[in-house]
């Protein structure tokens, strides 16, 4: 098993926006959203303030089985991608992408806590429906 040194999630932004440290037993989670090669989405709430979140958890160990994957050198470039999904996530203010809330990790996986938004996601709706018009794809 990998361990992970995290000392590459020391960001250079300090805000309001993500004013606590979090671990996982802060949320109660849930469901899951959606899934992909890399990890899942959960839906899940936190305990203290009872606020619905999508919990994204990125599973470093899932990256072993990619052809090329053999080295502490990929998996720090891995980390590193991860880093900076999170600052771009930070940096993006837009009615339409989902605020990030905060991250938190242990030895196996990254978290990464977003808004959630309800509704249907775009791609099933597009899939049951074919063509949107501008005004239902803004929704």
């Amino acid at each position: 098993m990998l361990l992970l040194s995290f000392e590459l999630f020391d960001f250079n932004f300090r805000s309001q926006q993500i004013s606590r440290t979090w671990v996982i037993d802060d949320f109660d989670v849930g469901r899951p959203l959606g899934r992909g090669k890399f990890g899942s989405v959960f839906l899940a709430r936190s305990k203290e303030e009872k606020v619905v979140v999508a919990l994204k958890a990125r599973d470093f160990q899932a990256y072993r089985f990619l052809k090329g994957f053999s080295s502490r050198t990929n998996l720090k470039s891995t980390m590193h991608q991860v880093k900076r999904e999170i600052e771009m996530q930070y940096h993006l203010k837009h009615p339409n992408i989902l605020r990030l809330k905060g991250y938190l990790h242990d030895q196996e996986r990254v978290y990464i806590i977003l808004k959630f938004a309800e509704g249907k996601e775009l791609h099933g709706r597009m899939k049951k429906k074919g063509k949107l018009d501008e005004h239902e794809a803004a929704k």
